[in-house]
């Protein structure tokens, strides 16, 4: 029975052990990246909410930062990024600080075993709204840029620094109303939907 209860616990342990966390400082007033309006001749000001995506690894997927962003934002889940949910990210870009954001340090879990990177996706829009689909109904901007970023390791003793957004060297330009872009519980029932409706054709023929 003691053997038994050892395996198990053993066998929890490294379930548990095969996925690690890591932080990063969602602020961009120390590095090259910054967020546009429209175009790039001028910084944005004014309220902004971010939502942070995230994966394992170091490999950027091609199609996020090439595609549209609403193209782009469908793109996040298909290429397997996880969204970061646990609390809110937003604030009010002042004028003498246009193109930054201060959002403070986070913490990505279900990375890889002691993961020292993670490919960071950040989706802005110009106001306040608290989902993606409110956004859209809102007629807000968007804006979506994704790369490789190192991450702080928060169970190291002492826990390691959050880290700094070093990749993010691009510009997060808002542009265009996002796109309604369908849940996939409705993908999934258009799918039978149009399987059932090729069954039927048959058979009456």
């Amino acid at each position: 029975m003691k053997k038994l209860i050892a395996s198990g616990i053993v066998v929890i342990g490294m379930a548990v052990g095969a996925y690690a966390q890591g932080t990063i400082n969602v602020d961009n007033t120390t590095v090259a990246g910054s967020v546009y309006l429209n175009n790039t001749s001028t910084y944005y000001s004014g309220p902004i909410t971010v939502q942070v995506w995230y994966e394992s690894g170091s490999s950027v997927p091609g199609n996020i930062n090439s595609s549209t962003n609403t193209v782009a934002y469908s793109d996040l889940t298909l290429d397997g990024l996880t969204q970061y949910t646990t609390t809110l990210l937003q604030s009010t870009i002042t004028s003498g600080n246009a193109g930054s954001f201060s959002l403070g340090p986070i913490t990505l879990t279900n990375l890889a075993l002691h993961a020292s990177s993670a490919v960071i996706a950040l989706v802005a829009w110009n106001g306040l709204q608290t989902t993606y689909a409110a956004a859209t109904a809102a007629s807000d901007k968007l804006g979506v840029i994704a790369f490789a970023n190192p991450v702080g390791d928060p169970n190291a003793t002492p826990p390691g620094t959050p880290a700094v957004l070093t990749g993010f060297t691009g510009n997060l330009i808002m542009t265009g109303t996002p796109a309604v872009v369908p849940e996939p519980t409705t993908l999934a029932l258009a799918g039978l939907g149009g399987a059932a409706l090729l069954a039927f054709r048959r058979r009456k023929a």
